[in-house]
């Protein structure tokens, strides 16, 4: 919520990808929300909604490199990505509420998105190193963020029989957020700018 408040009061609407961002601050908000639902009160539902919401997050975040790859999120390009995103994510949703809820394929499924996410934020940054210093923020955060999820592929025993690996990982996001709005609010303001010199 504060990064949220703070790149809004930052960066004017007119930035390109606003509403991208602010319907990506959404979908964080709501998982946070599952997320703790699900670890304070574990049922089925909770347990659905936690991983469903998490993976939206995914689906989201490569969407959004796509989007800062084709520089337009109004281009049709990226309506047509949006789509199969949507018909992959419907399917993943129906894999695991009607046919199995498999945690092995739902963390491949991730991992795989994410994956992709990653390699498509890097290479937006490659290809935009040269105009903007905010890249490096960008690149520095993806690669931590990637990183980070090795804590929830290598499970080990609690230590202090109190931090697990999950435990570990949701804590380790919580500094991310911090940079991905200041990465947000330099973007914003370069787009900006450049539009203003047009």
């Amino acid at each position: 919520m504060i990064g949220w408040r703070k790149f809004s009061l930052a960066v004017s609407k007119n930035y390109l990808f606003y509403k991208q961002a602010k319907l990506y601050f959404l979908v964080n908000v709501n998982a946070w929300v599952w997320s703790a639902v699900f670890h304070s009160r574990d049922l089925d539902i909770t347990e659905k909604l936690d991983y469903f919401c998490a993976s939206l997050v995914v689906m989201c975040s490569i969407f959004f490199s796509f989007s800062k790859l084709v520089g337009d999120p109004r281009d049709k390009r990226c309506f047509l990505f949006g789509a199969l995103l949507a018909a992959i994510y419907g399917h993943h949703i129906y894999v695991m509420g009607y046919i199995k809820f498999d945690y092995g394929y739902n963390m491949k499924f991730n991992v795989f998105i994410g994956t992709l996410s990653f390699i498509m934020w890097l290479l937006w940054c490659f290809l935009e190193r040269k105009k903007r210093a905010s890249v490096r923020k960008c690149a520095i955060l993806v690669t931590t963020l990637y990183l980070c999820v090795g804590l929830e592929l290598f499970d080990f025993p609690p230590i202090w029989w109190t931090f697990d690996a999950h435990s570990l990982w949701h804590l380790a996001t919580i500094p991310l957020c911090y940079f991905w709005y200041n990465f947000l609010i330099d973007d914003g303001k370069y787009e900006l700018s450049m539009v203003k010199l047009l």
